[in-house]
């Protein structure tokens, strides 16, 4: 066999880096569908009810922060020639309704107070949280500073709070509070425990087993069973 000899190198590059792609950063808690940490009592038992998907903002809150994209390292060749490098991608977002976007186009913050909705290429927050299901362990207690739409029913031990008005299919010993009117679809089917409480008026097909409060009137077109 031959002997083997050292490389000699003749010429070296440096080869060029492509730039990084804009990205988003969602910086509010359970805008994604993220669950809240649920809290062990005590005992050590988790109520899963006190969990929800739904975790609204306030004002003034930022909401999304944009990293732009990057144009990369130039490289060389072997020749001394430079090697262009792809620049990122950039990522187009707008400010929807009721949010304000930096003069610098990086930051998204809150102007009022409501639920994020991200829409295609824009970021908003509406007043009004729609939830199309019932209020059960899939998403837990709903907690909102504005109105609330639930196409469902209340299920048994969880709990709705809104600021402003609610609109529900039905109550199924569940507890309702508002600080405006509760429009119930169909009917209020309670416990000696659960309650209905608002600041308006409450509206109900039947109720029965319940207990409602409500500075203004009730109002129910069918009959009143074993109630407070």
């Amino acid at each position: 066999g031959g002997a083997f000899h050292d490389s000699l190198v003749i010429a070296e590059g440096t080869p060029s880096a492509d730039g990084e792609d804009a990205r988003l950063e969602n910086l509010y808690k359970g805008g994604d569908g993220e669950k809240e940490e649920l809290k062990e009592d005590d005992a050590g038992r988790v109520d899963y009810r006190t969990m929800s998907a739904f975790k609204g903002v306030k004002e003034g809150q930022l909401l999304v922060k944009k990293y732009p994209p990057t144009e990369g390292t130039i490289g060389v060749d072997v020749y001394g020639e430079e090697s262009r490098p792809k620049p990122g991608k950039d990522v187009v977002v707008t400010a929807g309704k009721n949010v304000q976007v930096s003069p610098d186009g990086t930051e998204f913050f809150a102007v009022t107070s409501g639920h994020v909705v991200i829409s295609g290429k824009s970021i908003r927050i509406d007043n009004i949280l729609e939830h199309k299901g019932n209020v059960d362990y899939e998403i837990g207690n709903i907690n909102f500073d504005g109105t609330v739409i639930i196409h469902g029913s209340v299920e048994e031990g969880f709990v709705v709070r809104a600021t402003g008005d609610v609109f529900v299919e039905a109550i199924s010993r569940g507890f309702v509070e508002s600080g405006g009117n509760i429009v119930v679809e169909k009917g209020i089917l309670g416990t000696p425990d659960t309650y209905v409480r608002a600041a308006g008026d409450i509206t109900a097909k039947f109720v029965e087993n319940s207990n409602l409060y409500s500075e203004g009137n009730i109002l129910v077109a069918e009959a009143i069973l074993h109630s407070n």
